[in-house]
């Protein structure tokens, strides 16, 4: 019954959307902007953290040489929150293989 529906539920997708070639425009936009994102996260550690500890205040001698000091902190904290939350999803990966391990090894 499932398996029907599902057919019925993918038929009516592909002849309302175009078919195939909607499918594929969709994954290729996602995958498109997958990199686009991933890159630019990179920049934006490069940005962030190639000024470690900037200077906050604007100096007569170099007008262009400080940094927003909220602002700057706001972008360390977020690099700082998305690297802990991928080593949270890293070790709790790792620790539910190795439960499953455990559990498939007893069974």
């Amino acid at each position: 019954m499932r398996a029907r529906r599902y057919e019925q539920l993918t038929a009516s997708m592909d002849s309302a959307a175009g078919g195939v070639s909607s499918l594929i425009s969709s994954q290729f936009i996602d995958i498109l902007l997958s990199v686009f994102l991933f890159v630019w996260f990179i920049c934006g550690n490069y940005w962030v953290l190639s000024v470690w500890r900037p200077n906050y205040r604007q100096t007569l001698a170099e007008p262009n040489s400080w940094c927003d000091k909220t602002t700057y902190l706001l972008a360390a904290a977020q690099l700082s929150v998305c690297y802990g939350l991928m080593i949270f999803i890293a070790v709790v990966t790792v620790l539910l293989a190795i439960l499953q391990r455990v559990w498939t090894s007893q069974a």
